[in-house]
């Protein structure tokens, strides 16, 4: 139906060759069987893809600032304030993770590698917001030991990596294996000694 500046195509409207359209309305569907198909701009602004509800590229449901699936469409969300990048759900990485300022929050990680601070004064930080004897920060290794520098910790054992169990922490008593130097004057209540006192 042709009117005045516009031609209406009732039904499919087939295209063989390279065809430039203005403008165009549709109440169906674009299909395209090239092999290799692409839609290009080349205006000197941008591109928008945008509907009234969601748009879907291939499994990726994009619906305004949140990208996610059909099922669960809210997997990641983008803001230009506050927390930037949000995540919800578990969330797999097999690559490095850099954080470049700011802060970055996880409600928990599995780390398969390390965690590498290149700040000047780098601090490892746990905070709650209250304070009881059951409240802290564990550092712990379920397979081995916790090296701090140069000092290991292997569960109530400190020491070093040739010599891990130098001292042994229990309940009310610690104990020294190895020789035990003393420069200043020293108080002890009790000691128990294997060897001799030298002074």
């Amino acid at each position: 139906t042709l009117t005045n500046g516009a031609v209406a195509v009732t039904g499919s409207f087939d295209v063989s060759l390279a065809t430039t359209l203005v403008g165009a309305t549709l109440s169906g569907d674009i299909l395209m069987s090239n092999a290799a198909a692409a839609i290009t701009h080349s205006g000197g602004t941008g591109l928008t893809i945008s509907s009234g509800q969601y748009v879907d590229v291939e499994d990726v449901r994009f619906t305004g600032f949140d990208l996610g699936t059909a099922t669960t469409p809210t997997r990641i969300t983008l803001a230009d304030s506050g927390a930037h990048v949000t995540v919800t759900g578990d969330t797999s990485l097999s690559g490095t993770l850099t954080a470049i300022g700011g802060l970055t929050s996880l409600a928990a990680a599995s780390l398969s590698g390390d965690i590498t601070m290149t700040g000047n004064t780098a601090a490892l930080t746990h905070t709650d917001a209250t304070t009881t004897a059951t409240n802290g920060l564990a550092i712990t290794s379920t397979s081995g030991f916790v090296d701090v520098e140069d000092v290991r910790f292997t569960d109530a054992k400190i020491g070093i990596a040739a010599d891990p169990d130098l001292i042994t922490l229990t309940n009310g008593a610690v104990a020294v294996t190895g020789s035990f130097d003393v420069s200043l004057a020293t108080t002890l209540v009790g000691a128990t000694l294997s060897g001799d006192i030298l002074m």
